[in-house]
C-alpha cells in the first residue's frame, strides 16, 4: 500500500487590473514537482505499478484561469476555474502520466467574516497513460468524472485562507476497468502575497 505525500506543485499567478469593484480575472503558470515517492513495494517487496505510487517521477508544466464575481452585497461569489497539467516526459522506468483537464463552477456564501461555504461543479478528464518509453498505451486508465464538491472555507486572516472540500461523485466514465473512490477529503491553503 502507498502512502505519504504526492507531487507538489509551485504556482505563480498574475490577476488583471480589476474591471470593477466585484470582478476579477486571474492567469497562472508553474510546475509539479517529482518530490512524491516512486518506489514504493507491495506486501512482498516488489514495486507496484506507477499508477498506484505516490510520486509521478517527473516535472510538467500546469497552467490555470480563472474568472470570478461578487455579488453587490458580497454575500456571494461565483467563480470559474480552467487548470490543466501537461505530461513533458517519461519517469525512469519509462512511464507517462496522460494530460489532466480540470475545470470547476462554484457558488461561495459568506457566513461570516471568518466562515464561507462553498458548492461546486467539478469536471475532470484525464487521457490514457503510456509505457515502455511511449510504444504501449496502457489499458485501465483514463477517463471522464464529474464532481459535486461541497466545502468550508475559515479566513484566518485578510490575506490567509484555508479551505475543505468533499468531492463527491456524480458521474464516472472510466477507460476499462479501475480503482474508483467514493470521495475523499481535501485541504488548500492560499496566501495573497500583495494584499492591501
Amino acid at each position: 500500500m502507498s502512502h505519504g505525500f504526492g507531487d507538489a506543485i509551485l504556482m505563480g499567478k498574475y490577476r488583471f487590473p480589476v474591471m470593477d469593484e466585484w470582478a476579477n480575472i486571474t492567469i497562472g503558470a508553474g510546475v509539479k514537482l517529482a518530490n512524491g515517492r516512486l518506489e514504493e513495494p507491495d506486501g512482498s517487496g516488489s514495486r507496484i505499478s506507477d499508477n498506484l505510487q505516490i510520486g509521478s517521477g517527473t516535472i510538467d508544466p500546469v497552467l490555470s484561469i480563472y474568472a470570478s464575481h461578487a455579488s453587490l452585497n458580497k454575500k456571494w461569489f461565483f467563480y470559474t476555474n480552467f487548470i490543466t497539467r501537461i505530461s513533458s516526459d517519461e519517469n525512469i522506468y519509462g512511464y507517462k502520466y496522460g494530460n489532466e483537464y480540470h475545470s470547476t463552477f462554484s457558488a461561495n456564501y459568506d457566513l461570516t467574516d471568518f466562515i464561507f461555504l462553498q458548492s461546486s461543479i467539478e469536471f475532470i478528464y484525464t487521457e490514457r497513460d503510456t509505457d515502455q518509453y511511449g510504444h504501449r498505451i496502457k489499458r485501465e486508465r483514463g477517463g471522464k468524472w464529474l464532481y459535486w464538491t461541497p466545502g468550508i472555507s475559515l479566513r484566518l486572516t485578510p490575506d490567509f485562507i484555508l479551505d475543505m472540500q468533499y468531492p463527491i461523485p456524480v458521474y464516472q466514465y472510466v477507460n476499462e476497468s479501475q480503482l474508483i473512490s467514493p470521495g475523499f477529503l481535501r485541504m488548500n491553503i492560499s496566501y495573497e502575497l500583495g494584499g492591501e
